[in-house]
């Protein structure tokens, strides 16, 4: 019954009825404000929201009887693909970021992982982070992944990487760090 409503609803909005437009869009709006909280912190869900009722409108726009399938089911499986669409994108950006910043995703030899444990410690104690960098920094330069850091701390990704940002500015606007590494 609901699906026959809906597929005659979507008759009408193709032939331009604004009212039954308007209809569905009340109908799909749980659904893709839903959609639209992704679990990225820093993917903005009102951005995703607006990319999904875009795809939406094109998709209705698209959508043909004749292929058997119901509408909702359709423009759910059209949502949800660009629902995952912008979350590849703003991955991507993220790892951009974080290659941009400096930051390796795996372990490697900063350049660094040869000093011993006092060295590291007076090395560090020179900067003016807070504890909790001071204590990242040295467990990233002893060899621990993020994602290992991010475990041990109950930190997602995206915080150990926004630490090391601030981190790395600090770093860089430091006289301490550039003679160091200038030499």
């Amino acid at each position: 019954m609901k699906e026959e409503f809906t597929e005659e609803l979507v008759r009408r909005a193709k032939d331009g009825d604004m009212a039954a437009k308007g209809k569905l869009c009340q109908q799909f709006k749980d659904s893709i404000y839903r959609m639209a909280h992704t679990p990225y912190k820093t993917l903005d869900a009102e951005d995703v929201a607006q990319e999904l009722w875009l795809c939406f409108f094109e998709e209705l726009a698209k959508y043909d009887f004749k292929a058997g399938v119901p509408f909702s089911a359709y423009i759910r499986t059209r949502l949800k693909w660009r629902a995952v669409g912008c979350c590849r994108i703003h991955e991507k950006k993220l790892s951009a970021e974080r290659t941009a910043d400096g930051i390796p995703d795996s372990r490697g030899n900063d350049g660094m992982n040869d000093m011993n444990e006092e060295d590291l410690h007076e090395f560090i104690s020179r900067f003016p982070l807070t504890e909790m960098q001071k204590t990242m920094l040295e467990k990233r330069l002893s060899g621990m992944t993020w994602e290992e850091i991010a475990a041990e701390r109950k930190v997602s990704r995206c915080g150990i990487y926004g630490y090391m940002r601030r981190i790395r500015k600090i770093f860089m606007a430091s006289r301490d760090f550039k003679e160091i590494f200038a030499a």
